[in-house]
């Protein structure tokens, strides 16, 4: 159900990517590290030494820490086309991750270059989505500018200070690390009838945190706007006296927040925004917003739910509803101790359910949803789950049964089954749904519950979860096989509570198949992840309870299977036969299996078989930098499920670790079982894994001839409970040969928050007993010649980096640069360089808003920073919008008072819109705080020069050239105040060729000085001069006119003589 279904999965799956990387890398930790050595000997040069040291390193290395190093400080020094090179060798080399695409967005960012930075950090996005830095970027590049009129009515007020009162009584803000909380969250319920209400949501919001100014700064609310429309009836601030102040109407909007994932698209959902100005930390805030009908529903009744918790504390939890007292809605109160009353008016029945201080739940590492924990109320007016059932069965069966002749003709044509086995007839229209219906999230008006037409969707080939669901139903029932549609409620959507019937429960549509003839057990089939193994299900689907409608329509709960560990399992097998240098060859093999394989298939979307054997390889090539494609083998990857497996051989090095008299040492570990499984130390809640999985490796070392173990020890040893089977074995099959097994299996899905304590203990206990170091050593004749001859062969090392942004810019794929910078700036929001970047790329795109958001954006992390002013001012240079230029031009002086650049570019400004007078009194103020200041002279004397002033434009420049005898410009305006004037020529000649002299590259001084040899009818050196100038900037027409105008000049002369 589109307007149920949450786009859970790349968020489920890529989050997952991480735990895959860490098995991937487990296996082999055995080469030398030169990283921290390399940290340690470059942290005290300066950035431009570091970037070069660090060249040396990033040619042919495996490490990409070298890259990310690099790339970050070629941002640090603004050298961004070479950070955007570096990142996009790290790319190229070590494949995508988050922290590469953000530095590649970022450099585009900067680049001005916004398309390649949106796509950077769109990319990033979908490796993490919750990547709050990428989001961040994303959010400035492409702002939600969609206006709408909203009116707002002044509402009586409530009694804020008795709300602020009982909030000072029960809390010392001091003593809260939250951003805000709420004096007052009250939702008022007027039911219409038993499908509509209208409803009215009710805030005092108190800030206590430069964080919570940043949130409601910009405040928008989200509603379902095919249901309601919203009027915002009372929303401002209060004062420190507690008047209140309203905000401006014209500011209310309705805007659309899309999604980041490009399989959703949203329409019904829209936010109602406005911002409230002059906020800062105390500062107390209300907004009251009613949500009317709009007469039409997305179910036949109606539903509501009210969370009185938070993630914030809250001093009052209100909830009330009003309904015509011949309704008689189904009210369940949830947890906590809520008060409840009721009233009557007339033919009105009126209940109140009030909270004080309601609990308060920070979910952010937890496994459960605020939907399962916070005190609640449910309202409902279905009177039964079979109501709902044969309601939402009839609009499936609608479309299900919508038969289609010609279709059916095409749909029997490509399937081309004709299998007696039902089981595998239903395997094959389930691959044929997953390949062919792309899965998309849609909340189109009522097509937000009420599927597409199966005609519709084989057109389309798209659709969201229950266009699948009667897509597949469909094709089942051609081939005379019975299905039903599931309703669910994923694991990241929270339970249902099947007291109170309703539908709005659920998020998701999955097919149910009962048993029948050839059908021996029922099944749950989800098409919507293109990767899913048939009779196995996305983790977020398994274990949960849904409403399966049955063959009459009526429906029944049941529990979806859970998967068991030996279906989710990676399996690792290495080998390696080490030479006298502890390098060798090594082969290694790697299998995925269940939802393992559909991470890494999740991974592969949108690439070729080529992209997908180099993404893989780059991920090895961390361990073992000598891996080559050549000698790497791909099977299963391009199926559409089932088992991946990838294996490798290469010469490496660093297989163990040597020493100077030939000895070996390997190290084995099984590593951090906890951070493999993701498992939390400790929890308020019980500990939700995203699915069952198994483990196992097998490593096998085949040391020198003649070499045996004479030191260390090791030992087979074994763990289990009811959560976890632990088991390592070791075996030297020959003298020099030594093979280690380690297997691990999760097999409850579900550990109670007190057991997890226990089950860490049990984990480092095995860590720690399968931790071990072993000494070899060659126990006869030792060849010290081969020795050191394979020793200087093998570890002639030349360390490369990759660095992801500087290639993105060079192939000018500016939306991966976009990306990339919003993800930096989610990661690093102090960092701006990152918005500097964006603010670039946004200008380079014409985005001129957009930049500036992005600018205004840094400065509300850094308000001093010179950098972002900079940036503004170039912006509004560049966008021609003087008005804003002059704004923040004296905003930027105000706040950094005395700064010599910024007093010349306020001076420049005047100059340059003909406000003379005023450029002449900015610089003499400036010159009163610094009466020193030679560029200050300078800059007065210019003025002085376009008001056509000669004697204080002489005066100025001369005093300039007192301060500072190399003030190359004074020295060049004070030669063409003369030249302009055609005094004093020889003193301007002079001036003009210090001037040139100081800066011999400057195309307007040399401009100067040939006119000064002009007037002076040294036409042969103002030939050369010019020509000079020219040679500098050719495609400068006013160079050329003026050696046009001397040669005539010296013409005329010889013609006279």
């Amino acid at each position: 159900m589109a307007s149920l279904k949450k786009v859970w999965l790349k968020k489920i799956w890529m989050k997952k990517i991480w735990i895959l990387l860490f098995a991937l890398v487990s296996a082999n930790a055995l080469y030398s590290d030169v990283f921290e050595e390399v940290v340690s000997k470059i942290k005290d040069k300066s950035l431009l030494e570091q970037i070069l040291y660090l060249d040396k390193y990033v040619e042919e290395g495996s490490d990409v820490r070298f890259f990310i190093l690099k790339a970050k400080n070629e941002i640090k020094s603004g050298d961004f086309i070479g950070a955007a090179k570096t990142s996009l060798l790290a790319r190229e080399r070590f494949g995508d991750s988050s922290e590469i695409l953000n530095l590649l967005g970022l450099s585009y960012f900067y680049l001005n270059d916004y398309e390649k930075s949106f796509r950077c950090f769109n990319k990033s996005l979908a490796i993490d989505n919750e990547d709050n830095f990428a989001k961040g970027y994303l959010s400035i590049i492409d702002p939600y500018t969609k206006p709408s009129y909203k009116n707002i009515e002044n509402t009586e007020s409530i009694d804020i200070a008795g709300l602020l009162e009982e909030f000072n009584a029960k809390y010392d803000p001091a003593d809260l690390k939250n951003s805000y909380v709420y004096l007052l969250n009250e939702k008022e319920v007027e039911i219409i009838d038993s499908g509509r209400f209208n409803y009215v949501v009710h805030c005092v919001v108190k800030i206590l945190s430069n964080d919570g100014v940043g949130m409601f700064r910009d405040f928008s609310y989200s509603y379902n706007s095919y249901e309601y429309k919203a009027d915002v009836l009372r929303a401002g601030s209060y004062s420190t006296e507690l008047e209140f102040k309203s905000i401006n109407p014209k500011n209310i909007v309705n805007i659309d927040k899309n999604s980041s994932s490009e399989n959703s698209f949203y329409s019904n959902r829209k936010y109602v925004a406005f911002p409230f100005p002059d906020l800062q930390s105390g500062s107390l805030l209300e907004f009251k917003i009613k949500f009317s009908s709009t007469g039409k529903t997305l179910s036949p009744k109606l539903f509501d739910q009210y969370l009185f918790s938070s993630s914030v504390p809250v001093s009052t939890a209100r909830y009330k509803i009003t309904y015509p007292g011949y309704l008689k809605p189904n009210i369940r109160v949830i947890g906590g101790d809520v008060l409840r009353s009721e009233s009557t008016d007339g033919e009105k029945i009126s209940e109140v359910f009030e909270y004080s201080y309601p609990p308060v739940f920070n979910l952010a590492y937890e496994s459960v949803s605020i939907y399962d924990v916070s005190p609640q109320v449910l309202v409902g007016f279905y009177d039964s789950w079979d109501e709902v059932s044969l309601w939402y069965n009839g609009i499936f069966e609608r479309a299900v049964s919508a038969k289609d002749g010609d279709l059916d003709e095409a749909l029997l044509k490509e399937l081309a089954i004709y299998e007696p086995d039902k089981l595998k007839t239903v395997e094959k229209i389930y691959q044929y749904v997953q390949k062919n219906i792309r899965y998309v999230a849609l909340e189109l008006g009522e097509g937000a519950m009420v599927p597409h037409t199966p005609k519709e969707i084989y057109k389309n080939k798209f659709g969201d979860c229950k266009d699948q669901a009667v897509f597949m139903a469909y094709i089942l029932n051609l081939f005379g096989i019975d299905a039903k549609p599931a309703l669910i409620s994923t694991i990241d959507n929270g339970r249902v509570n099947e007291e109170i019937p309703s539908p709005y429960y659920f998020n998701h549509v999955i097919v149910y198949i009962p048993v029948q003839n050839g059908i021996s057990s029922e099944i749950f089939c989800d098409t919507t992840s293109s990767v899913t193994q048939f009779l196995n299900l996305p983790s977020v689907d398994q274990g949960v309870r849904g409403l399966v409608v049955d063959k009459s329509g009526a429906g029944f709960f049941a529990t979806t299977p859970v998967i068991a560990p030996e279906q989710n399992r990676i399996v690792e097998i290495y080998k390696a036969a080490l030479n006298l240098s502890g390098s060798g060859e090594i082969f290694y093999s790697e299998t995925f299996s269940g939802s393992y394989s559909e991470i890494l298939r999740y991974s592969f979307i949108n690439r070729s078989e080529k992209e997908i054997e180099g993404y893989l390889l780059d991920i090895q090539k961390k361990n073992f930098p000598q891996l080559k494609p050549q000698n790497f083998s791909l099977k299963g990857a391009k199926e559409q499920s089932g088992p991946i497996e990838a294996s490798y051989s290469a010469f490496e090095k660093n297989l163990a670790s040597v020493f100077y008299d030939g000895r070996l040492k390997i190290k084995y570990t099984v590593g951090n079982l906890a951070g493999f499984l993701n498992l939390p130390e400790k929890s308020n809640f019980d500990h939700r894994r995203d699915f069952l999985s198994s483990y196992y490796k097998m490593i096998e070392y085949k040391a020198p001839e003649n070499y045996d173990i004479i030191e260390g020890e090791v030992r087979n040893f074994s763990r289990e409970n009811k959560y976890v089977y632990l088991d390592f074995k070791v075996d030297k099959k020959e003298v020099n040969t030594l093979t280690f097994e380690f297997e691990l299996k999760f097999k409850k899905r579900t550990i109670p928050k007190e057991d997890l304590p226990e089950l860490h203990k049990t984990l480092n206990e095995f860590t720690s007993a399968t931790t071990f170091e072993l000494t070899l050593a060659n126990t006869k004749d030792f060849d010290h010649i081969g020795f050191y001859e394979s020793l200087v062969k093998d570890y002639e090392l030349k360390e490369a980096y990759e660095n992801y942004i500087r290639k993105m810019i060079e192939l000018r794929n500016y939306d991966k640069a976009m990306e990339v910078s919003n993800r930096a700036i989610s990661k690093f929001k102090d960092h701006i360089n990152f918005y500097l970047i964006k603010s670039s790329i946004q200008f380079d795109r014409g985005d001129n808003k957009g930049a500036e958001n992005t600018l205004l954006a840094a400065l509300s992390v850094d308000s001093k920073n010179v950098e972002i002013y900079y940036y503004l001012i170039d912006l509004y240079k560049k966008s021609s919008n003087d008005m804003k230029l002059e704004k923040i031009l004296l905003e930027i002086n105000e706040k950094i008072p005395n700064n010599p650049a910024f007093i010349g570019e306020t001076t420049s400004f005047y100059n340059r819109i003909g406000e003379y007078q005023k450029a002449v009194d900015f610089i003499k103020s400036a010159i009163e705080k610094d009466k020193n200041n030679s560029n200050y002279y300078s800059d007065l004397g210019y003025s002085y020069s376009l008001m056509r002033n000669f004697s204080e434009a002489e005066r100025a420049f001369l005093k300039s050239i007192e301060l500072d005898k190399k003030n190359h410009p004074a020295l060049n305006n004070l030669a063409w105040l003369y030249c302009e004037n055609n005094v004093f020529i020889k003193e301007a000649i002079g001036y003009s060729i210090k001037a040139c002299e100081l800066s011999p590259l400057n195309d307007a001084y040399l401009d100067t000085l040939a006119e000064a040899y002009y007037l002076d009818k040294q036409y042969d050196k103002a030939i050369e001069t010019i020509n000079k100038a020219i040679k500098i900037n050719p495609n400068y027409t006013y160079l050329t006119q003026q050696l046009e105008k001397i040669k005539k000049a010296r013409e005329e002369m010889e013609k006279n003589k």
